[in-house]
């Protein structure tokens, strides 16, 4: 397995090669990039610019493990409204095309949305809904077959664009009421039958709702990209996601059942909580995988 560090893990105030640089010397393998409005990733970023950041990906030997983008929260695939569920696709689609020009095999890609509790500004300190958007997914409930009807239809049809440009679409698990077991999750891409539309896992985004081992056992190989993070109890809460070692995930556990499926890819470490020293949280996350990643080796 290979460890990462989600962007938003390191310090807001550092460019894109301190980044790279600060990943490396705290012993990460790659770096997951955002596609924001405003900064290094844009949804319009020209071509020499991703060229810019495959440079210093290639000399700093830090790899671009994967590609994810918060502005997909702003449409979905399965909204009422066809113009936001073209515009979700729309999305999808440009980020497939950024992740090829940067070289990046897999996205993450966010399934749509039953109903969603919460603002999606509070959904991370480092992003807030761009005031220009006209659609927030808390504002509409979708009913539950038309939701599966129009994400399954989407997936299918991204699939063979998702093939011809040579990234894996990884769906995650979401507070969204969408895709709530890992028996329905496996069922919805098998239904979908490609190898370039498959599971983004993340783990802490699983402890409201069930049992982390049994999504990674029941899933399988589906499974192409993981996102970890601590989580405080089993209370659905945006607060009770945590640094490493300060919350209830068994973490032994989570990696013998890795281990038991044959998982050997990235490991993303994605940090949402604001710690004052950042540089402190990279070195005591790269420490503690090192205990579970390092040993598999």
């Amino acid at each position: 397995m290979k460890k990462a560090m989600h962007y938003w893990g390191f310090p807001k105030d550092t460019s894109i090669e301190e980044k790279f640089l600060l990943a490396k010397s705290f012993d990460f393998d790659g770096i997951e990039l955002v596609i924001l409005s405003n900064d290094a990733v844009k949804i319009d970023s020209k071509t020499s610019d991703l060229a810019q950041i495959k440079h210093i990906s290639q000399n700093t030997g830090v790899a671009i493990n994967s590609l994810t983008s918060p502005l997909n929260w702003e449409a979905s695939l399965t909204s009422d409204n066809h113009t936001i569920r073209q515009k979700a696709y729309d999305l999808l689609v440009r980020q497939i095309d950024l992740a090829q020009s940067l070289e990046v095999s897999a996205i993450l890609a966010i399934p749509g949305f039953v109903s969603f509790e919460y603002s999606v500004g509070g959904l991370h300190p480092h992003y807030s809904l761009d005031s220009a958007c006209s659609y927030d997914p808390s504002s509409e409930v979708i009913r539950y077959d038309k939701a599966y009807e129009r994400a399954l239809s989407a997936f299918c049809r991204i699939s063979d664009y998702a093939e011809s440009a040579g990234v894996v679409v990884c769906v995650e698990n979401t507070w969204s009421k969408f895709l709530l077991s890992p028996l329905e999750m496996r069922d919805f891409i098998d239904s979908i039958g490609s190898d370039y539309v498959k599971v983004y896992l993340d783990v802490a985004n699983v402890m409201p709702f069930g049992i982390p081992e049994h999504w990674i056992e029941i899933l399988g190989h589906r499974i192409k990209r993981v996102h970890l993070k601590d989580y405080k109890d089993d209370r659905l809460s945006l607060d009770n996601f945590v640094e490493f070692g300060k919350g209830i995930i068994n973490f032994e556990r989570i990696f013998n059942s890795l281990a038991a499926i044959g998982y050997d890819g990235w490991i993303t470490c994605e940090l949402n909580d604001n710690p004052s020293d950042r540089c402190y949280v990279l070195k005591e996350s790269s420490r503690f995988l090192n205990r579970f990643i390092r040993k598999e080796e």
